[in-house]
């Protein structure tokens, strides 16, 4: 009865901990996609448009020092769980996996800005379009974790087909506004393309950071000595976040390009990026050049932490709830904007019989989705448990025999020396 009391207590807090985990991600990815735009809407209209690298760095260096900070506390607790002791190190293999997720991070999230300004793509559209990141996993999933999922099988194929039919729906306005002269193409559909371009990065690195967490799973199995997952995700989250901050800085060249960045000369684009940090920060308190920025910097590197963290977790710990907290963001984030829309700084709102549409199809259409990929991952690992049984009885039957055969030997023997 007290083992079972336990085991029902552990089961209670470990669902527990999953929710929390839950909440925090959807959460944490809700508030990136609405505080961003807050943003730009606390800056005088016509910065706006030259602010998107300021922005990128300004919300990048508060979660490095946060993850910093937590990793030099773990230390402190567990040193000896640490490669050499040192809080930081993390083994060059890893080192430079943790590399390149942050500058494919770093990527997404260069897009992710420059678009996200609302007078480029609209506020309450923008969650809707985020759903697009099913469509890079695939090649990802299959090229680097060697899934052999068949992805043309009936279900995936129709789940795949409504998500994409709910976000032809969201554009539909846009290209409505193009045929009546009333936007052009820019506005309409040159900058939501970019943002639905911002979401293959992200399945780059969400992919590559699953490969990662497996990896160690591999190296460490559940029970042994060395295995500390909370450890290991600090350094995933730490070093990632990182390169993501050095990899920004590193494509500031970007801010240069024609038709995409805001800058011509580089003249130009210190001055914006110096203007954009000291607003960020709140070094400058002039309400006509920008009021209440720092705010939405901090509660998106909030946001980021919480649904870095509580992502890297569930990638290991849960399936149903990864799929969880993946279906409510979009629906979270539109609803916000439906619930404060004097907060919506979109010049042009988006219309309902659009957004509604689209909004239930891209979610369905996930949950579907999201729905196949568990079933069909529970089916791969029943088989791999009856095969690894398999082989367990075989070898245990091989272990048996050869005990067997060796004892009438013995037997013999001993009677040749009586």
């Amino acid at each position: 009865m007290k083992s079972q009391r336990k085991e029902r207590c552990s089961n209670w807090r470990e669902h527990l901990l999953l929710i929390i985990l839950t909440v925090m991600n959807i959460v944490g990815q809700a508030m990136q996609i609405v505080t961003v735009v807050l943003w730009f809407a606390t800056v005088d209209p016509d910065l706006q448009n030259t602010m998107g690298f300021s922005v990128l760095i300004a919300t990048s260096i508060p979660p490095c020092i946060v993850f910093g900070l937590v990793i030099v506390v773990r230390w402190l607790q567990k040193c000896k769980i640490f490669k050499h002791g040192h809080p930081f190190w993390y083994g060059w293999r890893e080192f430079g996996l943790c590399s390149i997720i942050g500058i494919f991070n770093a990527l997404s999230q260069l897009l992710f800005f420059y678009s996200s300004d609302s007078t480029r793509t609209s506020a309450i559209l923008q969650p809707i379009l985020s759903s697009a990141t099913v469509f890079y996993s695939i090649p990802l999933t299959k090229w680097i974790l060697k899934d052999n999922k068949k992805y043309f099988s009936l279900l995936p194929v129709v789940s795949l087909s409504t998500v994409l039919v709910g976000l032809c729906i969201g554009l539909i306005p846009g290209i409505i506004a193009i045929v009546h002269g009333e936007a052009d193409f820019g506005g309409a559909l040159y900058w939501p393309f970019i943002y639905l371009l911002s979401y293959a990065p992200v399945s780059t690195y969400n992919v590559l950071q699953q490969y990662l967490l497996l990896d160690f799973a591999k190296r460490h199995p559940e029970g042994s000595p060395s295995r500390d997952y909370i450890s290991e995700t600090l350094y995933i989250v730490f070093w990632t976040t990182l390169w993501l901050l050095i990899g920004s800085a590193l494509m500031f060249w970007m801010d240069l390009i024609p038709g995409f960045g805001s800058n011509g000369s580089l003249k130009g684009f210190w001055s914006s990026f110096v203007l954009g940090m000291d607003c960020g920060f709140g070094v400058i308190s002039d309400p006509t050049i920008c009021q209440g920025t720092p705010l939405y910097t901090y509660l998106y590197a909030v946001g980021y932490v919480l649904s870095y963290w509580a992502s890297a977790r569930l990638n290991e710990q849960s399936a149903n709830y990864t799929m969880l907290s993946q279906v409510c963001v979009s629906p979270l984030a539109v609803c916000f904007w439906l619930v404060f829309p004097w907060l919506n700084p979109s010049p042009t709102p988006q219309p309902l019989w659009s957004i509604m549409p689209a909004l239930v199809l891209a979610t369905v259409g996930l949950i579907m989705w999201r729905a196949w990929e568990i079933r069909v991952e529970a089916a791969e690992q029943k088989m791999q448990y009856k095969q690894d049984k398999e082989i367990g009885d075989i070898s245990s039957h091989d272990d048996d025999n050869n005990a067997d055969e060796e004892t009438p030997l013995l037997t013999h023997t001993e009677s040749l020396i009586n």
